[in-house]
């Protein structure tokens, strides 16, 4: 009786020692994934706050470039402006010019007219002078 139960023991024992080491494997195994889901994560949170950051960029130069095009546009609108304002300017002087003109050939003509009037009489005068 007293040898099988040390036989028993035995085996127990062996079974007991087996166990114990599958379990520091099992907790070996288990602390090694923890370390590998905790890198994981520190990745992945790296990988988001890069993403982040370089958003955070992106929109700070859009940003500018918008600010940029709107000077670009404001300054295309002022030439504009500007261009209109002397083509305005010059069309006022072609009239103003035409007009000055008009009056001119106006008086050139009138001033033709009386000089063949003047003629006119001056001849008739003479006339009347030698007739007399």
């Amino acid at each position: 009786g007293g040898y099988a139960m040390d036989g028993e023991l035995s085996r127990l024992r062996l079974r007991n020692n087996e166990l114990e080491s599958e379990n520091k494997l099992t907790k070996d195994e288990l602390h090694r994934t923890r370390q590998l889901l905790d890198h994981d994560r520190e990745a992945s949170l790296r990988y988001v706050q890069e993403i982040d950051s370089l958003q955070r960029k992106y929109a700070q130069q859009i940003m500018e470039l918008q600010g940029m095009l709107n000077q670009t546009e404001q300054a295309r609108a002022e030439l504009e402006q500007q261009v209109q304002s002397g083509r305005q300017r010059e069309e006022d002087f072609h009239i103003a010019f035409s007009k000055a003109k008009e009056q001119s050939d106006v008086r050139e003509r009138q001033f033709g007219e009386a000089k063949r009037k003047h003629e006119q009489e001056k001849g008739a005068l003479e006339r009347a002078v030698l007739q007399e």
